[in-house]
């Protein structure tokens, strides 16, 4: 299923990790060749100074991004859309009117000059004209300044919601990869405003010409070379307009790692989470000095580009003031011939006037148009990413537990080397509650993401009451299980709303006793406004500790009554009594479910029915905390070390 023309996707569709890889020679994101101009480099080569038949080659592959922006247009804003169409074409034809009525008023003074009132009947009309004319200019100006506005606000909000849901239907693979989040980095700053800056220059771009043809119609009496002569005088700006547009995207393009480094330090300067480090350690003035020299080192080339093109800019300035001398030369001489009255010589000098600006301006028009397709390329190979669509064999019973077994699981992440599973073999018991230790690195946490089914093996098989787990669908095993994961999330919203989050149906009940299951209902009553209370220092709200937090998403993780429980380092940020608090009830709660324990710490592995010990990728040990003490192996020094270093705090 391709997703693209603003057509979000529902839901995520995951793609295996061999899968994946295969996918990346393939899909558009990673390597666009018809439709997306080659790939990056070949982008960058083509845009800093190939030739002319690479540029119009270039050309021709971004003009299907043209009609695309404007389905996407008139999805977020269809009335809208005819106002403004309708505004522009009055907006075109006005400044015409102007220029038209200017000839009979001017002429009409000149024979009445001297004679009183005599003859007046004739200005009337004219001068009532032009007065309703001007009038209606900056009207028409101001509603289509309205109209802009708000299809602009419709517009960014449509593409920034297709942005999202294409975001969040994306496998877990794809936020493994730098080229992602440079996509995601130019849709989300470069391409968001784009659309809507797209219809503002095609309008004043139609508007331009609607105003330029009424200009020449009226110039064209006097001389019908003037049209060619305004042509001959465009082409050198045009010419300077699409090269630097195509240096600015190039350099722009280029630059995306750098700006999300700016980004990034920006981030590490202001957010709380590295307040502290920062003044314990004095980080600020080695993060303000990597900004800076970033920053200077973007700013040093964009200034570069301004220099060159304010220069060449100045040469087509000059070319263009050589061409109204020399028509206006012409024009003076026809007037004091005879061959045209005063009032004619005013309305072609104001004509012709207005007709160099307008080319001016429709130059610029195409600049920037040309530009924003450029950019919009971004948008639209983000939303383009093609996501697999699968038909799944299973659907998943309802059950108290579930046996989970890995067979000779292999896996290692897309752009690494290193194996994170290499041959494992495992069984979690239906209704028992599985622990698994083991160093950093061993593959504890990347065996949680494939029961959740983000990745599937790329060798082996997982299977689920016999059942391949790859034959279900992702979203399927999701509703029979509730996870805590390592890096848990903090929600800067209520704490109801954190607790409600993995379980919206259920009610105010749930919540509280989800809440005691996780041992936080007792310090939640004391806060301010209890349940209500605003969490996080983003909007003025209260500051949990760490283990506090970690029981917020321990009852957001108890929300869901499911046969499956995974919880990965459950207690890391408990104190030991806080631990011991919450195992005492965890048995109880986990009763007849099938449970699975991640933790460094052999004190709530020891609470488990059996334990497994993994060490680069594979199971080394397996056992009850007894068996295992009597093994004597990893498992019985493991646990000497730590109840020995706990012996000394103590004492």
């Amino acid at each position: 299923m391709r997703v693209g023309r603003g057509v979000p996707t529902p839901t995520s569709r995951l793609i295996s990790a061999k899968k994946y890889q295969y996918e990346q020679k393939k899909v558009k994101w990673l390597n666009r060749s018809s439709k997306g101009g080659g790939n990056l480099m070949s982008n960058h080569e083509s845009l800093n100074g190939g030739k002319m038949k690479d540029k119009i080659k270039k050309l021709k592959a971004q003009l299907p991004y043209l009609p695309k922006t404007f389905r996407l247009i008139w999805e977020a804003s269809r009335w809208w859309t005819v106002a403004w169409a309708a505004l522009l074409l009055l907006g075109g034809i006005l400044p015409v009117a102007v220029i038209y009525l200017v000839k009979p008023i001017i002429d009409n003074v000149s024979l009445l000059a001297g004679k009183g009132t005599d003859g007046i009947d004739a200005l009337i009309v004219p001068v009532v004209l032009l007065g309703v004319v001007v009038f209606l200019l900056p009207i028409s100006s101001s509603l289509l300044g309205l109209v802009r506005s708000i299809q602009a606000e419709k517009i960014q909000d449509h593409v920034k919601m297709q942005i999202h849901a294409k975001a969040v239907a994306l496998p877990l693979s794809f936020f493994e990869t730098p080229r992602y989040h440079d996509m995601l980095y130019r849709a989300n700053v470069d391409a968001l405003s784009r659309p809507a800056a797209l219809l503002e220059n095609v309008g004043l771009f139609v508007q331009n010409l609607i105003t330029l043809a009424g200009l020449l119609a009226i110039m064209a009496p006097l001389a019908w070379w003037v049209p060619l002569v305004l042509a001959a005088a465009a082409i050198p700006a045009l010419a300077i307009a699409l090269r630097f547009t195509l240096r600015f995207h190039a350099w722009r393009t280029s630059n995306t790692a750098g700006e999300r480094r700016l980004r990034y330090f920006d981030y590490v300067m202001t957010d709380s989470e590295h307040a502290s480090e920062m003044r314990l350690f004095g980080l600020g003035g080695f993060f303000k000095q990597r900004y800076e020299a970033q920053r200077a080192k973007i700013r040093s080339g964009y200034f570069s580009l301004l220099r060159s093109e304010f220069l060449a800019e100045s040469l087509s300035l000059a070319i263009g003031f050589m061409v109204l001398a020399f028509v206006m030369g012409w024009a003076l001489y026809e007037t004091l011939s005879g061959a045209v009255s005063i009032g004619f010589l005013s309305m072609f000098y104001i004509a012709f006037t207005q007709a160099q600006r307008i080319v001016r301006s429709l130059l610029g028009n195409a600049s920037e148009l040309y530009k924003n397709i450029l950019f919009l390329e971004n948008l639209f190979e983000f939303l383009a990413i093609e996501i697999e669509d699968r038909k799944y064999k299973h659907t998943l019973p309802d059950s108290t537990g579930y046996a989970i077994v890995f067979d000779k699981v292999s896996f290692r992440y897309p752009h690494s080397d290193r194996m994170a599973l290499n041959g494992l073999s495992l069984t979690l018991q239906a209704g028992k509650i599985t622990a698994i230790v083991g160093t950093n690195g061993a593959g504890k946490s990347t065996l949680v993401k494939l029961l959740c089914r983000f990745y599937d093996p790329d060798s082996g098989a997982i299977r689920l009451n016999g059942m391949p787990l790859h034959h279900i669908a992702p979203e399927e095993m999701h509703r029979h299980m509730t996870v805590l994961f390592q890096n848990y999330m903090r929600y800067h919203m209520s704490v109801r709303e954190n607790i409600a989050l993995s379980n919206a149906r259920e009610g105010q009940a749930a919540i509280i006793a989800a809440s005691r299951s996780a041992g936080s209902h007792d310090f939640v009553e004391k806060l301010d406004q209890g349940y209500e209370t605003m969490l996080g220092r983003w909007f003025g709200g209260a500051e949990l500790s760490g283990g506090e937090w970690q029981r917020i998403a321990l009852a957001r993780a108890f929300m869901r009554d499911t046969g499956l429980i995974i919880l990965d380092e459950p207690t890391s940020a408990l104190d030991s009594w806080g631990e011991i608090d919450w195992l005492s009830r965890f048995r109880s709660l986990c009763h007849g479910k099938t449970a699975l324990i991640i933790t460094h710490r052999f004190t709530t592995a020891r609470h488990a029915d059996v334990i497994h010990v993994m060490d680069k990728g594979k199971i080394v040990e397996s056992g009850t905390h007894d068996e295992l003490i009597r093994l004597g192996g990893r498992y019985a020094s493991s646990w000497e070390k730590q109840t020995r270093e706990y012996m000394v705090i103590r004492d």
